[in-house]
């Protein structure tokens, strides 16, 4: 059982008719029996419920199909809709869980890329970025750090972008192929002279190969490549004393002008101006 159960619901603002996003109510409770039975076909909040379960477990029924929300696993629902939670009562335990209430019309597009990469019901570590995150705002309402509308909201899209976040950049949920790609890419960022010659290695098109990629991890597979071969110059920057146009080879680009180009665009800054912070 919770030790110290809590619930908030945040007051609404009146100066602000339609706002795009609202966090309704946070919390963390123990429920049990019948009493705790949510049918969400007709509520009519026009937003997101995301709740995850500490220990004991509950249901969550989707389009009248049953699935067990068991300690370490969350769900995240849009509200109305052809869902229902609800205690386990043929296990007769209690179900501790935290809970949030996001009323919005504007995060759908996070809400479908959540699901498709980790699924209705999705594995979260009591230390993961986003549980803690959850923890920090339900302290924070309890010693009443959150108490105006605009900032609710403010971190209400914080706590969603973090979730999404934290599944996009998760490599175990990635298929075997692209995994194996991230791994030969981290390893031979310095000479791959193209996708194509990964896709080569797996007889597809290096088309196929760049759409799965990036439904799979949210990048295209040459802004991954990019990506690495940046953050290795930048550690080269910082620890020695190569020229601009040696860490140009040695990040896999052969000209150093179109290098200090990339790196510009990626950084903010000059190779030279970057070096020079350090």
């Amino acid at each position: 059982m919770v030790k110290n159960p809590y619930s908030y619901v945040f007051p609404f603002t009146p100066e602000l008719t339609s706002p795009l996003i609202s966090l309704v109510s946070v919390g963390i409770e123990t429920r049990s029996g019948t009493e705790y039975y949510y049918d969400n076909k007709n509520r009519m909040l026009g937003g997101y419920l995301f709740q995850y379960t500490l220990a004991g477990s509950g249901i969550l029924c989707i389009n009248d199909k049953e699935y067990e929300v068991l300690p370490g696993q969350a769900f995240l629902i849009p509200i109305p809709s052809d869902t229902r939670y609800y205690c386990n009562v043929k296990k007769r335990e209690e179900w501790d869980l935290m809970y949030m209430l996001i009323q919005s019309e504007y995060i759908d597009e996070y809400y479908q890329l959540i699901t498709k990469k980790a699924g209705n019901i999705f594995n979260l570590d009591i230390n993961s970025a986003p549980i803690k995150f959850h923890n920090e705002i339900i302290n924070q309402a309890k010693n009443m750090h959150i108490t105006d509308f605009n900032t609710a909201s403010s971190i209400a899209f914080d706590f969603i972008n973090r979730l999404y976040f934290h599944f996009r950049d998760n490599n175990e949920m990635y298929t075997k192929r692209n995994r194996e790609i991230i791994h030969y890419m981290s390893e031979h960022f310095d000479t791959i002279d193209s996708i194509e010659t990964i896709a080569d290695m797996y007889e597809i098109s290096s088309s196929h190969l760049s759409r799965d990629f990036t439904s799979d991890t949210g990048i295209s597979p040459i802004k991954f490549l990019t990506k690495l071969r940046i953050e290795h110059a930048k550690k080269l920057l910082q620890t020695t004393h190569l020229s601009i146009s040696e860490i140009a080879d040695k990040c896999g680009y052969k000209q150093a002008n179109y290098f200090c180009k990339i790196f510009k665009e990626m950084v903010g800054q000059s190779p030279m101006q970057y070096r020079n912070l350090y």
